[in-house]
């Protein structure tokens, strides 16, 4: 039987084969019991006869015939756990890169992997401890370099910038040319406004695409917590076991998959929704949302009811906490900057890099350096 469909749930499957297994050998183990008549001269004859015996028979003949194909499915399940495990133990292995947020993040979506196979719980649960003592402090660490070295990166480019406008400006006034829009220098107004005003709108709707991720995450979390009886997924035993051995198996198995939903979308979806919705790497917004992926590991089913509880209850509040910045960072985004007094709105404007102000003539229609 083929088992390569990625959704194929190994828990359920053995569960099956094992009640499939266990029905053929009570089929073939049927005792056939001999039926009685009485023969000529009132003597008892003994045979199979048509009654009940000849269904026992056939039910042997069933059980017979289901062991093998039963035992076969059971190989099949078995070679498909070993080929998926095959293939998740060599990404394992392979070298590390020089991210070791990346290295984390691939460790525990392996992990979550091998956690649906039976066969690789045990090396699943020794992944999930590195992952939960991965220090959190290296991610932000890595995200304070790297926000570091943006900024250097965009001070040195705009010094540049600064001392060629500045070196043009000179050689402008040497030679006694002010119009600045022959040589390419003025900035119209509109074109200034429009470039700012989409600077902005793209900084707005990062924070709106931040602000609908962090609002999904909370349901996520939200509807995770107010799942029935999920205590019986949580703990050294109902965070390992299958949900057929529950109590409560239609629960457990509920809130297994609501676990699972989280983690994954505190790991690759979330970030995933951001870029697709044209969030930067390496913007605010994506570092945000780094610090939540850094928590993953912590939202662990091994954990006791009353720690996970509080896990969930800790990331909550972040999330919340963090989409009330976005609002903030989004409400504080402006628009160009109104001329001061000493001029007219209409014909100046301002850099906001270099803090200049150029303004319009309307007897010559140039923009002129003030």
């Amino acid at each position: 039987m083929d088992y390569s469909n990625p959704n194929t749930d190994f828990d359920l499957e053995t569960a099956s084969l094992l009640r499939a297994l266990k029905q053929a050998e009570g089929l073939r183990n049927t005792r056939i019991t001999p039926s009685a008549t009485i023969g000529p001269g009132g003597g008892a004859l003994f045979g199979a006869g048509p009654g009940g015996t000849v269904s026992q028979a056939f039910d042997r003949l069933a059980g017979n015939l289901q062991m093998p194909q039963v035992e076969q499915q059971q190989r099949d399940l078995s070679g498909e756990q070993q080929r998926r495990i095959a293939g998740l133990t060599e990404q394992l292995n392979a070298p590390p890169t020089d991210d070791p947020i990346a290295d984390n993040q691939k460790r525990t979506a392996l992990a979550l992997e091998m956690s649906r196979l039976p066969q690789a719980r045990g090396l699943a649960d020794e992944l999930f401890k590195r992952t939960v003592a991965f220090p959190e402090k290296m991610a932000e660490l890595k995200s304070k370099q790297i926000e570091a070295g943006n900024l250097e990166a965009m001070r040195l480019q705009e010094r540049e910038r600064a001392d060629q406008r500045h070196q043009e400006t000179l050689r402008m006034l040497g030679i006694g040319q002010q119009n600045l829009q022959r040589e390419g220098l003025d900035l119209k107004k509109s074109q200034y406004q429009d470039k700012v005003e989409a600077a902005n709108q793209k900084k707005v709707d990062e924070e709106d695409a931040y602000i609908q991720s962090a609002q999904h995450l909370e349901g996520l979390i939200n509807e995770l917590k107010n799942t029935p009886n999920m205590s019986s997924a949580t703990g050294s035993i109902g965070g390992r076991t299958p949900f057929l051995f529950s109590l409560t198996p239609n629960d457990k198995s509920t809130a297994m998959s609501r676990i699972k939903n989280l983690q994954e979308y505190l790991q690759t979806k979330g970030l995933q929704d951001l870029r697709r919705a044209g969030v930067a790497p390496g913007s605010v917004t994506e570092k945000e949302w780094a610090k939540f992926a850094a928590r993953a590991g912590n939202i662990d089913p091994n954990l006791d009811d009353a720690s996970f509880r509080a896990e969930l209850d800790k990331l909550l509040v972040d999330v919340q906490s963090s989409m009330q910045n976005a609002v903030s960072r989004k409400n504080s985004i402006g628009t160009p900057k109104s001329p001061g007094a000493g001029g007219n709105s209409s014909n100046m404007v301002i850099d906001e890099q270099t803090g200049k102000a150029y303004v319009y003539s309307p007897a010559t229609g140039k923009w002129y350096y003030r």
